[in-house]
């Protein structure tokens, strides 16, 4: 989404139905989950984040095909020439699913020299990030790249700084962003950044707390969600890869709840599902939440088919979430 990804119990509640509708119209101001802004910033402030708050949105569930037996998925997914991709384990292996959404139709990737990957793409190139080391038991600081004529995986990109699993990765312009993960003995908190005209690597400012992240990425600013702790970071890119001043990562409020998946629709945050309490097994929600940058709020803007830890992304307008159990597709009306 591990940082950025965890894995799925299964959700025991029924669905309502194959296909439901739910519209959600209202003053945001009225329900809000409140929390104080810590500001992380010593520099001078950061511009506007590039979101917008809508005043209702309406949602269209089906039921899509459900992931290959014995499989569970623990990243957020990434999509790249109509397809999701993402990191799926059981059934004795460790690889990356495919979901073809126009057919209908999962894929298993064969599986990379390494477990405990993040999945993400980069100037058209599917990757894997980080991992343990099958071959060895170690945590790895290796790329490697999805050759499609040969179906292996090469090592194509220069290794990370540090040997990390997990991490959260974004791909900004020409960069890719790795900031956390679980690295040998601890949580990490390392941000590095590649630049792939140069093919170097650069520290960035390190995150203020270590967790389980999941990353989203609006404009110039980029949020990282947190797990555990519920916590989000934001900062503006240009400047985290300019490195021009320190403080460049600003706490704001925090998600309503416990390992929900954040993703972005359009210009508009949302956190997708989660748990009420901290530790796994605990009530599973079925909320939907936006964030609004300008009142620093996190509102409920709608409802899941069933309650569920999950993760999501958004392609073609239609929202994607892979449960446990279930998974689903919305197309989304967003009325500003």
């Amino acid at each position: 989404m591990l940082i950025g990804n965890y894995c799925h119990k299964k959700s025991v509640n029924p669905v309502r139905s194959l296909t439901d509708s739910y519209s959600y119209s209202k003053n945001l101001s009225l329900q809000t989950t409140s929390s104080s802004v810590l500001h992380y910033c010593m520099c001078s402030p950061q511009p506007p984040p590039r979101s917008v708050v809508p005043s209702s949105i309406t949602y269209n569930w089906a039921r899509c095909k459900n992931k290959p037996e014995g499989m569970e998925v623990c990243t957020q997914p990434v999509t790249m020439n109509g397809k999701l991709y993402m990191y799926g384990y059981g059934n004795g292996t460790h690889t990356v699913l495919v979901y073809t959404p126009d057919q209908e139709h999962w894929d298993v990737l064969p599986p990379p020299p390494v477990e405990y990957f993040t999945v993400a793409t980069l100037r058209g190139r599917l990757l894997v990030v980080g991992g343990v080391d099958k071959s060895t038991d170690k945590t790895t600081n290796t790329i490697l790249t999805f050759d499609e004529s040969s179906r292996q995986w090469l090592q194509s990109l220069p290794p990370i700084p540090v040997a990390v699993t997990c991490p959260a990765v974004v791909e900004y312009q020409d960069h890719l962003i790795v900031a956390g993960g679980q690295g040998s003995n601890a949580r990490a908190t390392d941000v590095n950044i590649l630049d792939t005209t140069t093919n170097k690597w650069t520290a960035a400012e390190p995150l203020p707390n270590t967790d389980r992240y999941n990353t989203c990425l609006i404009g110039d600013t980029l949020y990282i969600v947190g797990s555990a702790t519920k916590q989000v970071f934001r900062a503006d890119v240009p400047s985290l890869i300019s490195r021009a001043s320190s403080g460049v990562w600003e706490t704001v409020a925090s998600v309503p709840l416990y390992r929900s998946s954040p993703v972005t629709f359009g210009n508009t945050l949302l956190t997708v599902g989660g748990s009420d309490e901290s530790v796994f097994g605990s009530t599973r929600k079925t909320g939907i939440h936006l964030y609004d940058p300008t009142k620093d709020q996190w509102t409920k803007c709608g409802d899941l088919p069933e309650p569920m830890e999950c993760h999501c992304t958004v392609l073609s307008d239609k929202l994607y979430v892979i449960g446990s159990s279930s998974v689903y597709m919305s197309t989304l009306s967003i009325t500003h």
